[in-house]
């Protein structure tokens, strides 16, 4: 298993956000990590994200969608 570093780290309001979805919460927390980490998302070589939100949200494929809202 090779070395990994956390560089960066991002956050969304907490509270119930009317109107927001899980997409927009999750492409804001990420984006805030990258500008965080000063890392442009076209440097990004992989990206992994695990969410449980097929049953709440139905959105089972949600990393590939928050990649492209990234521009990645």
């Amino acid at each position: 298993m090779r070395a990994v570093s956390v560089i960066g780290v991002g956050c969304t309001a907490f509270g119930k956000l009317t109107g927001v979805g899980i997409k927009e919460l999750a492409a804001e927390a990420c984006a805030e990590a990258l500008a965080d980490a000063g890392v442009a998302p076209s440097r990004i070589q992989a990206f992994y994200l695990g969410n449980f939100s097929d049953m709440l949200a139905r959105q089972g494929a949600l990393a590939p969608m928050v990649a492209n809202m990234l521009g990645m």
